[in-house]
């Protein structure tokens, strides 16, 4: 299973796609006095998603805004009978 989560904002460059899962790491964005948070909400979801055996990727272009995407695996072995019946 695949999600997807786009925004609109001014994108990510290609060379800084990586960086912006790393703990602390803020975009430095001149057009703003000041940037909000404190840089772990990425690192955050990264760490769950990873940790859940998925991936957790961006796609960017700078000025077209970005789709965060992540992906888990659906291993019905290791759900409970309430989870599965759930799901159906």
């Amino acid at each position: 299973m695949t999600l997807r989560v786009q925004d609109f904002g001014p994108g990510i460059p290609k060379q800084l796609q990586q960086k912006i899962f790393d703990p602390f790491y803020r975009m430095d964005d001149s057009q703003q006095a000041s940037i909000s948070g404190l840089g772990l909400g990425l690192y955050i979801a990264f760490e769950i998603i990873r940790r859940q055996e998925g991936h957790i990727w961006v796609e960017s272009e700078e000025g077209q805004g970005a789709t965060f995407c992540f992906s888990l695996p659906l291993d019905r072995a290791h759900a409970s009978e309430k989870d599965i019946e759930a799901a159906i």
